[in-house]
């Protein structure tokens, strides 16, 4: 069976566009999972350990290709 997700409401996606702050930061709630998931990495410490961790930057990079993709869609 096809696992369902939550979509945003079309009235945040409109609002959004129109550049509502409370709408953008809906929107980026909703895919933050996706990106954290999207931005983990592995990292090796001194001991040669592997560590699964978040690259930050790689993170920002998503959130503001995020924000540039719904202040330029159009409906």
């Amino acid at each position: 069976m096809k696992t369902t997700y939550s979509r945003v409401p079309f009235d945040v996606i409109v609002q959004a566009i129109d550049g509502d702050v409370v709408a953008i930061n809906q929107i980026k709630e909703h895919f933050r999972p996706y990106m954290m998931q999207r931005s983990l990495r592995f990292l090796k410490d001194e001991e040669g350990q592997k560590h699964l961790v978040v690259d930050e930057v790689l993170s920002a990079r998503l959130e503001t290709r995020l924000l540039t993709k719904i202040l330029a869609f159009k409906i």
